[in-house]
């Protein structure tokens, strides 16, 4: 026999070619090779991923070595989240080369990528290739050659290929055939697993992997080849069946379908053949795929579902070869179609294009700069590696002596931004870690030395420096080596304000399992950072471990069963993590009622029916049968409705009875994010009863729910029928713990002592009044009324609607909206009305625009650009990526605009609920995150934007990277938090400076982001209480309705304000304005460091605190302090009656005006105790605006939110009587003021506008003072 198998036996580089000829449906084309240099990556992928098709892109592109670059992105597609790499490799860099690796054999021998690359130091990354027979055999379907050796071949089928450095994707054409006396044969395949209809032959390179399984159900006939000769001769496909011997000299040629069954019955035993192997092409490589994505720059119109992908494509000139991965299965990348994946693929500048295979065989494999050995880059779906036939290899011999310099953030990824961004708070420290680079990338031992810019300080120790953070600001990091020079950016931020664990909760199955504890800090403008372990302090209670395992994070166990608390400290900072170890197990079903359960199958047939379970309670039996098909099979028990399981499982435990048979339990649940997943249990290899664990794994989102229990089997190559029973399904779940409390965090851009009145742009928020078309007079719409009537009185520059003004989305209800807004602003305040979920409620969004317009809009107020957002889906991506779209192009338009000096964004739901539940906000976190990246990066641009929204129930802000964040709280429905948690009912008011917008790179923590934007919030209040808390203080008491406080003493103040028989307490998020006649009273302090003025600043009097609500004597003698919320005033009168009887003038008040002078950042004390700053004027100067009190009592003018008419809604303010959802009253009771004269919204009438005078609770516990006035 002679037998010619081409194999070149070395590796071809990428080489010039500078002539050939092209085949049919090759594309192929020439490369010069070049030297390689470190240069900086290229960032043409990154524009290429931002194409028309998608929005939000996020990208990070690194170079792995000289020549290959890898994009890691996300990005938002019409139909989903889609994320994945791209591995761009510029040919003409002459030390790379392309080829394909297997197992030591075709068939049996899969292995996952990083394995098929182990102890290879030449691999600069990998991927799968070749889609393989999942079922059986193994063995590649298509046509691979490694080393120019033909692995394995199919006729006709598409592979990338390889060739003398010229890439192409080809379609390979048969050239081989088997010769004897009787005649010629062609050879269709070889070492393929696809034997349906021609002849395939099998040789040394396929292994020992069984035959028969490959050749039943149609005519065969097999020769075995031995040394030349036919051996043996057989139609029967057992006799190929176990393992084959296709030693050195032996194949075995099999011919089967009904065409060419026959094909070779001329040969005989003893016959002397030839077996020429060739193809229409000679590759050194190639790699298998299905269909041709991109072919001469025409997409495929192939398509299918979604699902993870790989792909390789080659660029019109054939110097870039990009090869790309796509995850699948996962809430934040769903994967992609057959076409979305070939849209990619040209984007990206590839002119033809190759599906490999993919869903959880996709696998990316590669070396970062600097880093020993490979790492997985994508997130495959199967959560880890797959097995697989064989995998697409770069390589680099570029020289191993020092050729650059590189430097990262330690222990950070070094694929991501966060390697190459060092980020810390003063006085706390992070590491960098330097090397010299060979040049495929490797790391170099080298001794180099590190430098830095001005606000941190180094201390170099090794091959590591420790950066210590300075004064706030940024700059860059170097490290040199032997001329060589790598630098990364650094940013210190303000200074720290508090701790935030990456989980408040740790949750140990048992005493030996571990998990990691993450730290970071935040400070004033919400910028965090990772917090490194030499910086923190850790204590333990109960039975837990906790130490470093790494720079930022920690490694927590459990000693024994139990639970505990961490308690980590940076300063005088501190924060607590529960832990539990070991869990109690909870019923999920018991099958005690089979009616809930019902039989599905897939290419099976079976039933469910009740048994009897281990220890004689009830259970679920099944029955299947398996051998109609040798696809995957499954039987599956399905719950008539999913059954939801509390808390956070650990695992899911199920009694089974065996039968041996090797069938494989999965149980398919239902994640919080809402996608579904298997988890797995051990195939069932034993007889009788058992009890069973399915991990949960780590990362799942909470809580889930069960919805199947599936017996499946996917080996092709048995056949049978099964019975197997199960029991007492139930969740490990961790034991009771008391989870600590999160901070209450005050952010200051609510001014809670001061005013936004003299703000030049001033810009009025409510939302979720929640009124329907079908009850005018309700408490709902008397409160939506007085709202806009404020609104109205105080004559802002725009009102924003921000959402569920209406409850049902019905023509009568926007009808009614539109009739109210008109009644009561008379077109005398412009407004904006941005649609919530309830706009959408029973109708389309078309049904709002049909009403009062588009549903997202963008106008400019005074340099301030105003963009508006459709949140009523729960999302902002309704039906595809347009309002995305406009909303990036808004911001592009708004940062190149010198005009336009910030921008404020809004929409009813915001990113983040900021109470427990979390059920108030945006439902797609991924959107979530990559809007706060959106905002964050427009910020660093140089320009200021603020975030607003509504729909949790409750008034509240925070502040991310700089960009603030305002939760406007109901006006109209009741609210959803505690009344001293920010639940009440009222507006908001957003004083704008425009001239403050721009800011520099290093802007100043908080002052910058409200010296810009502040928020007064406008609670609804029918009157206000000061009062002093006189029980055991021996330094104060009540003398004829006025507070004494003896000298040097002190007394505690508090104000409440009341919404019908619900009291506010007047503190964070309540805006409120303090002033005193006699009285230095503190102003707001965003600092967090107490400014009050030097006591000798007054000759006498008292010195209060509204942040602490402390009064003292300072001097003594009469003096009053006023409160006043939303236009109502609170007086108390301080020290003993006059005697004088000619006493001097007392002084009008000092007002609190608005403090923008130099705050920095939000105070960390308990949430009862507001900020504070220095006043921007002394007390004893001239106020430059309305005093905010008026303690002589001169009469004020008529109130601005009076009615001049008839009442329009129900004065009384009752509950709806109709009952109906989402329409009932705000505060228990009434929600509007209500007079003497019965009209909603007025004060008594006290004769000519006089205040009444009312004095309450003048007991020995507490006393309080209340001059009501209604100021203009």
């Amino acid at each position: 026999m002679s037998l010619t198998v081409p194999r070149h036996g070395v590796r071809r580089w990428l080489a010039t070619v500078t002539g050939f000829a092209l085949a049919a449906g090759v594309v192929a084309v020439g490369v010069a090779p070049q030297a390689p240099a470190y240069a900086q990556a290229d960032q043409g992928v990154t524009q290429s991923l931002r194409s028309e098709d998608a929005a939000l892109v996020d990208s990070h592109t690194s170079e792995l070595a000289p020549g290959v670059n890898l994009t890691r992105f996300e990005r938002r597609q019409d139909r989903a989240w889609v994320g994945g790499n791209v591995l761009e490799l510029d040919l003409t860099a002459g030390n790379l080369s392309i080829d394909m690796v297997d197992g030591d054999s075709v068939a049996g021998d899969n292995r996952t990528v990083s394995d098929f690359i182990e102890g290879q130091d030449d691999v600069v990354a990998a991927v799968n290739g070749d889609f393989f027979d999942m079922n059986a055999t193994d063995a590649p379907i298509h046509t691979n050659y490694a080393d120019g050796e033909m692995r394995s071949f199919r006729d006709g089928s598409l592979a990338f290929t390889m060739a003398d450095g010229v890439a192409a994707i080809e379609r390979l054409m048969t050239q081989s055939a088997i010769a004897g006396p009787a005649g010629s044969v062609d050879i269709k395949g070889v070492n393929t697993p696809d034997v349906t209809n021609g002849v395939t032959v099998f040789n040394q390179a396929w292994g020992s992997y069984p035959l028969d399984g490959l050749l039943a159900g149609a005519p065969v006939r097999i020769l075995t080849i031995e040394d030349g000769r036919v051996a043996s001769v057989s139609t029967d496909p057992a006799s190929v069946s176990g393992s084959v011997d296709l030693s050195p000299g032996r194949m075995i040629v099999v011919a089967r379908g009904s065409q060419w069954g026959s094909s070779l019955d001329g040969f005989q035993v003893g016959d002397e053949v030839s077996i020429d192997l060739q193809a229409s092409s000679s590759p050194d490589t190639a790699v298998g795929g299905n269909w041709q994505l991109v072919t001469n720059g025409e997409l495929t119109d192939t398509e299918q579902v979604t699902a993870g992908r790989t792909a390789v494509g080659i660029s019109r000139d054939g110097t870039r070869l990009y090869i790309v991965t796509v995850d699948g299965r996962r809430a934040d990348a769903n994967g992609m179609t057959v076409q979305e994946l070939a849209r990619l693929m040209r984007d990206l500048g590839a002119w033809n294009a190759l599906n490999l295979d993919g869903g959880g065989s996709t696998t990316m494999v590669g070396r970062p700069a600097g880093s020993e050995d490979p790492v997985v880059l994508n997130q495959p779906s199967d959560g880890g590696q797959r097995v697989v036939s064989n995998a697409l290899v770069i390589r680099s011999s570029a020289t191993t002596e020092l050729s650059g310099a590189h430097l990262a953030v330690a222990g950070a990824d070094p694929t991501t931004p966060e390697a190459g961004l060092l980020e810390t708070f003063p006085g706390l420290s992070r590491t960098v870690q330097g090397s010299g680079l060979d040049g495929a990338g490797r790391p170099v031992t080298s001794f180099g030395s590190f430098s830095s810019g001005d606000h941190v300080s180094l201390t170099a120790v090794g091959d590591r420096a420790k950066v210590t953070g300075g004064g706030i600001g940024s700059g860059q990091i170097e490290y040199a080596v032997d001329g060589h020079v790598d630098s990364i950016d650094y940013r210190v931020h303000g200074d720290l304000q508090r701790l935030q664990p990456n989980r408040s909760l740790v949750a140990l199955s048992a005493v030996d399992q571990t998990s990691t504890l993450r730290l970071e800090g935040v400070d004033g403008d919400g910028n965090t950072a990772p917090i490194e372990y030499s910086d923190v302090t850790v204590e333990t209670s109960g039975p837990i471990s906790v130490r470093p395992n790494s720079l930022t994070s920690f490694e927590v166990s459990g000693t024994a069963s139990g639970s505990g608390v961490i308690t980590l400290s940076v300063g005088d900072h501190s924060v607590q993590v529960a832990v539990t170890v070991g869990t109690v197990d909870a019923v999920v079903s018991d099958f005690s009622d089979i009616g809930q359960w019902r039989f599905t199958a897939a290419r099976a047939t079976g039933e469910v029916h009740a048994t009897e379970g281990p220890e004689g309670g009830p259970a679920l039996g099944m029955t299947y049968d398996f051998t109609t098909s040798t696809a995957t099979r499954g039987g599956y028990a399905v719950a008539a409705q999913p059954i939801a399981v509390e808390g956070q499982p650990q695992s899911l435990s199920l009694w089974i009875k065996g039968d041996e048979s090797g069938v494989w339990p999965r149980i398919q649940i239902g994640r919080g994010d809402g996608t579904t997943t298997n988890v797995d249990g051990p195939n069932v290899t034993w007889q009788g009863w058992r009890q069973v664990s399915f991990p949960i794994p780590a990362g799942t989102a909470y809580p889930i729910e069960v919805q199947q229990l599936r017996f499946m089997e996917t080996r092709s190559t048995v056949s049978y029928h099964g019975d197997v029973a199960i029991a007492d399904l139930a969740a490990q779940v961790p034991a009771d713990v008391e989870l600590p409390q999160t901070p209450y965090v005050h952010d200051p851009v609510i001014v809670a002592n001061g005013s936004v009145a003299d703000r030049p742009t001033r810009i009025a928020v409510m939302s979720d009044a929640q009124f329907v078309g079908r009850n005018p007079d309700s408490a709902l719409v008397a409160s939506a009324r007085r709202t806009l009537q404020e609104i109205r009185a105080a004559q802002p520059d725009l009102l924003v609607i921000n959402g569920d003004l209406v409850d049902e989305a019905s023509d009568a209800d926007f009808e009614l909206a539109k009739r109210i807004l008109d009644e009561e602003l008379e077109g005398s305040v412009p407004f904006i009305y941005v649609p919530g979920n309830h706009e959408l409620m029973g109708a389309g969004i078309d049904n709002f625009e049909k009403h009062f317009g588009d549903s997202r809009t963008a106008t400019t107020v005074n340099g301030t650009r105003i963009i508006t957002l459709d949140s009523s889906t729960g999302n902002l991506h309704p039906g595809g990526i347009d309002q995305l779209a406009f909303l990036e192009e808004e911001l592009a338009a708004a940062q190149a605009d010198d005009a336009i000096t910030g921008v404020v964004v809004f929409n009813h739901h915001p990113i983040d609920d900021p109470t427990p539940q979390k059920a108030s906000q945006l439902g797609d976190r991924t959107e979530a995150a990559a809007l706060d990246r959106v905002f964050a990066e427009f910020r660093a641009g140089g320009k200021q934007i603020a975030h607003i929204n509504g729909h949790v129930g409750l008034f509240h802000a925070t502040a991310r990277d700089g960009v603030s964040r305002v939760v406007n709280g109901n006006s109209g429905k009741a609210p959803a938090a505690g009344a001293d948690q920010g639940g009440f009912v009222g507006w908001t008011m957003l004083g704008i400076d425009p001239a403050r917008g721009v800011v520099d790179t290093d802007p100043q923590i908080v002052a910058d982001r409200i010296g810009w934007l502040r928020a007064e919030t406008k609670p609804q209040t029918d009157e206000v209480r000061l009062t002093a808390e006189l029980d055991g203080n021996q330094d104060a008491e009540m003398v004829d309705g006025r507070l004494v406080i003896a000298e040097g003493g002190q007394v505690d103040l508090s104000a409440v304000l009341s919404q019908g028989s619900i009291e506010v307490p007047v503190q964070w998020p309540v805006s409120a304005q303090w002033a005193g006649n006699g009285v230095l009273v503190a102003a707001e302090d965003v600092l967090g460091e107490q400014q009050l003025l030097a006591a000798q600043a007054l000759p006498e009097g008292y010195r209060f605190d509204p942040a602490t609500g402390v009064l003292a004597w300072n001097g003594g003698g009469q003096a009053e302090l006023t409160v006043t919320v939303n236009g109502v005033e609170a007086t108390l009168l301080i020290g003993p009656a006059q005697v004088d009887p000619t006493p001097t003038p007392t002084p009008s008040p000092t007002p609190t005006p608005d403090p923008t002078g130099t705050p920095t950042q939000d105070p960390t004390g308990t949430p009862t105790q507001e900020p504070t700053v220095t006043p921007t004027q002394e007390p004893t100067v001239t106020p430059t605006q309305e005093p905010t009190g008026e303690p002589t009592g001169t009469p004020t003018p008529t109130p601005t939110e009076q009615p001049t008419g008839t009442p329009t809604s129900d004065p009384t303010g009752p509950a709806d009587p109709t009952g109906t959802p989402g329409d009932s009253a705000g505060p228990t009771g009434s929600s509007t003021p209500t007079g003497d004269d019965d009209k909603p919204g007025m004060l008594p009438d006290t004769g000519a506008g006089a205040a009444g005078v009312v004095l309450a609770g003048l007991g020995a516990a507490a006393a309080s003072v209340m001059v009501l006035r209604r100021r203009s």
